[in-house]
């Protein structure tokens, strides 16, 4: 259908757009005058059953909409084989084309078209219905602000939860950037997605830009995992709540987004409301600027727009009308309704020798209208009221300076007598009372705070803590109060602690003995669960330590010197060894050293023992000396007649000390290199590694390494199999393109998995294998626009579709379907055409096996039965 005149009923006036499905007209129903958006198919998609049915779909989702923000759809209607949607035409501006312009709009002005996207949507999901394509290339706004949603193409009912659409192959259903993550994840949507798509829209309009921006993967990643950028980044002047609602509509958690799209309506709507009072101040003030020009036109348009965003604002109504007024009327009646009018504004604003005088201007103007003077002596009576009235506002306001909130009541009640409906007199009067019982309040809390600090400094600190409760319970928010708590609970706790200090003092000056320096530990142990941190405490505990350990080595020494001395006379040398052993615990100490050297003499003259004393002597220096490997080495040698039951305690000393050398030897390495695989993130070699060195020493740093390591290794393998999952389910639900994309987003370690490959890989070869299909189908359905079925001898070549599509997927096996029940409705149409009026047309009997079978049957059997005229014709076919 190239440049119609008419389409239908419709007279078609111009192109409003072009695209690639199709054309939309703006046209003319002459019968009711009135004009309408018409849009059609191209004729490439005529037979394109897929593209077809989304045209259906939208007019079918548009029918069952009725909302004053939604597009209305009229009429469906088909001509020459075109199909086309009658809908209603909406003059006014796409909103991405406002954005691209940049124009001055208010705040205000854009948060009400976004408030009446939400609503038409709110109303769409109510419906079942979700748009799935928000973008501000589908939004239409109005010269009045009235916004208009439109393009439910790709819109769906909204019953089972799942994304099911109709679309060409390899195409995309929406527009990236307004794409909800769950969307791109592949997982089930609803109108929250829509809501997500709103917020885009929302932040695009206000700060000009997107907030996801980039390349396709960056893109996508952005709207997966990355926060916008907040407003202040654009914006220097908005509410705050503005930053509350774009967050939360952009939520990458659909359970905490907005749950309904009225809710952001209403959230839109109360910063609106909150906004209108300064954008009405700022429209008027400029309508009186250009009234006070002569543009009156112009202030009548400032006006309309104002009323646009709050249409019951009762003076924008009273000025647009006084505006509209001044139009028609001659120019000295302009000027006088124009004093007028700024009259009536300095007296609203009670500045009434201003109003007075701006009356008597406009009366010379037009002294024949009475009603100026009459408002001139009504001004002038409110003037004189408001003198008296501002007189006793004057007294009132000095008896509340003075204290004496009474006798100011007492005068505004006489002012409030003179103007009943003042609500300044009456707010004055309210504050008073306010005032009044603010004082008695304050007057009562500051008796309290001032008696509870006299006692803190006297540091009586339950009374103090008494009056600071009851100081709470008459003003619970009052910040000194709550201070001068703090003050009291910081008293006692220095109290106690000083109380604490003093008595451990007093018994570490007197501590003589173990037991009394236990009972220290005792009272500092209770003193630390208190103040953990408390520097004095933690010095006190040191100092307790190093007693307790000085107590524990005398008493092993005492009794290493008990022993020695109890063994000297018989077994000297299992003496010697006792406080060697001794020694190694507290080396230096005086009464070990003096001892050692006695028995060491007592052995030197003792010559049957010289060489067992050598042994000792050598191995004492290897232990000493921390050798521990050479001590088991020498002490080895003492065999035979120098083996006594002191060297092999020596010896088994020594051999443990050597063991436990080598066990942190091994420990010390193992940790080295395992720190080496942890950086490197060699998990598995660690645990290899450190596994049976740990099985070996039990150490617990190497422990806690190999465990934090095993759990890594046990986290790959569970992200690992929910990614396995995750694609094999896309796999079996057929999603192969979603394979791809999802394993693309996954960490390289996880997508390096060789199933994980094996299925993208089979994923890719399915999709090519189906797109080459879908290329063929393609082929097959062209075939269907031949005009002369039976006349085309390449006809059954062209409609041969023989593949097996029951393991393909739901689109091809449903556009193969299609295919196969359009194919067989031409062959029908065709052989029963001849039938009725056989036109000696040759026809390819492969094309038979395309026909149904009834009109197969009804074709053998008039073949077998024509024999006469009908066979005759039947046999001049070639």
């Amino acid at each position: 259908m190239e440049n119609p005149t008419q389409i239908g009923k419709y007279e078609i006036l111009s192109v409003l757009g072009r695209g690639g499905m199709g054309v939309v007209y703006r046209a003319l129903d002459a019968k009711i005058g009135r004009q309408v958006a018409i849009k059609t198919v191209t004729e490439v998609l005529l037979h394109d059953t897929v593209m077809l049915q989304r045209f259906s779909r939208e007019a079918e989702k548009m029918g069952m909409l009725k909302h004053p923000n939604i597009i209305t759809l009229y009429y469906l209607g088909e001509q020459d084989g075109y199909p086309y949607i009658v809908m209603e035409y909406v003059e006014g501006d796409p909103l991405d084309k406002l954005i691209e312009r940049g124009g001055r709009l208010s705040l205000t002005y854009k948060l009400r078209i976004m408030e009446q996207v939400c609503l038409a949507l709110g109303y769409a999901h109510s419906h079942d219905v979700v748009h799935r394509d928000v973008k501000p290339a589908n939004v239409i706004v109005r010269p009045d602000g009235i916004a208009k949603l439109l393009d439910f193409g790709i819109a769906r009912e909204e019953k089972d939860g799942t994304d099911i659409t109709v679309t060409q192959a390899g195409s995309v259903i929406g527009t990236v950037p307004y794409m909800a993550p769950e969307r791109l994840r592949g997982q089930p949507l609803d109108g929250r997605s829509d809501i997500f798509a709103a917020g885009v829209v929302l932040y695009q309009l206000l700060t000009g830009v997107l907030p996801f921006t980039g390349a396709e993967l960056v893109l996508v990643n952005q709207l997966l995992n990355d926060q916008h950028r907040p407003l202040s980044d654009y914006l220097e002047d908005y509410p705050p709540a503005l930053e509350d609602i774009i967050t939360r509509s952009l939520e990458k958690n659909p359970d905490v987004r907005y749950q309904a799209a009225e809710e952001m309506a209403s959230d839109l709507h109360e910063v609106i409301e909150s906004l209108k009072g300064a954008y009405a101040a700022e429209v008027i003030a400029q309508a009186e600027q250009l009234v006070a020009k002569r543009e009156l036109i112009a202030a009548r348009d400032v006006l309309t727009q104002l009323l646009r965003v709050d249409s019951q604002h009762a003076p924008a109504r009273r000025f647009l009308a006084e505006v509209t007024a001044q139009l028609s009327m001659q120019v000295r009646a302009e000027q006088a309704q124009q004093k007028r009018l700024k009259a009536e504004e300095e007296f609203n604003e009670r500045r009434y020798d201003n109003a007075i005088q701006l009356l008597q201007d406009a009366q010379k103007l037009v002294p024949d209208d009475r009603s100026f003077a009459e408002r001139l002596t009504e001004v002038r009576e409110s003037k004189e009221k408001n003198d008296r009235i501002v007189g006793y506002l004057r007294q009132a306001d000095a008896a509340r300076q003075d204290g004496d909130f009474a006798a100011a009541q007492a005068i505004v009640e006489k002012a409030m007598k003179l103007d009943t409906n003042n609500s300044r007199l009456r707010a004055a009067y309210l504050a008073l009372v306010r005032q009044a019982e603010e004082a008695a309040l304050k007057a009562k809390v500051k008796g309290l705070v001032d008696a509870a600090r006299k006692e803190l400094s006297e540091r009586n600190f339950p009374a103090a803590l008494e009056l600071i409760k009851q100081a709470e319970e008459t003003a619970p928010a009052d910040t000194d109060v709550r201070d001068l708590r703090d003050a009291v609970q910081q008293g006692i706790a220095q109290e106690e602690r000083r109380k604490v200090l003093e008595e451990i003092d007093s018994l570490m000056a007197a501590a003589m003995t173990r037991e009394d320096v236990e009972r220290i530990v005792v009272v500092l142990h209770r003193a630390l669960e208190n103040a953990p941190s408390d520097p004095t405490l933690l010095r006190y505990q040191a100092q307790v330590d190093a007693e307790i350990r000085k107590f524990e080595r005398n008493a092993m020494v005492d009794a290493a010197v008990k022993e020695s001395l109890g063994l000297l006379d018989a077994k000297p040398m299992q003496a010697l060894g006792v406080v060697g052993a001794a020694l190694l615990l507290s080396p230096g100490d005086e009464r070990l050293v003096g001892l050692e050297g006695r028995i060491r003499d007592r052995i030197a003259r003792q010559s049957a023992q010289e060489k067992r004393d050598g042994i000792l002597l050598q191995a004492r220096e290897a232990l000493t000396a921390r050798k521990f490997a050479d001590a088991v080495a020498v002490l080895e040698q003492c065999r035979g007649p120098l083996w006594t039951t002191e060297v092999a305690e020596l010896l088994e000393f020594a051999r443990e000390q050597a063991e436990r050398e080598q066990r942190e030897v091994a420990v010390a390495a193992c940790y080295t290199e395992a720190l080496t695989l942890q950086r490197e993130g060699r998990d598995d070699a660690l645990v290899h590694l450190v596994r049976p060195v740990v099985e070996r020493t039990g150490d617990a740093n190497l422990r806690k390494m190999l465990e934090d390591a095993e759990q890594r290794i046990e986290e790959r393998r569970a992200e690992t199999e929910a990614a396995l999952n995750a694609v094999a389910e896309l796999v079996e639900e057929g999603c192969h393109e979603q394979v791809i994309a999802f394993v693309e987003g996954l960490p390289e370690r996880v997508a390096a998995v060789a199933q994980i490959q094996e299925l993208v890989a089979a994923s890719k070869r399915i999709w090519e294998e189906e797109w080459t299909l879908l290329q063929r189908l393609g082929a097959c359905y062209a075939g269907l626009s031949v005009t002369s079925p039976l006349a085309d001898g390449d006809l059954a070549e062209k409609l041969k579709w023989d593949v097996d599509v029951s393991r393909a997927s739901k689109a091809l096996a449903e556009l193969s379907r299609t295919f196969e029940s359009r194919r067989m409705a031409l062959i029908d149409t065709a052989l029963e055409g001849e039938l009725t009026a056989p036109a000696g047309v040759a026809v390819d009997p492969r094309l038979l096996g395309f026909a149904s079978d009834a009109v197969r049957e009804r074709w053998v059997a008039a073949t077998q039965q024509g024999a006469g005229k009908f066979l005759s014709k039947l046999g001049r076919r070639k």
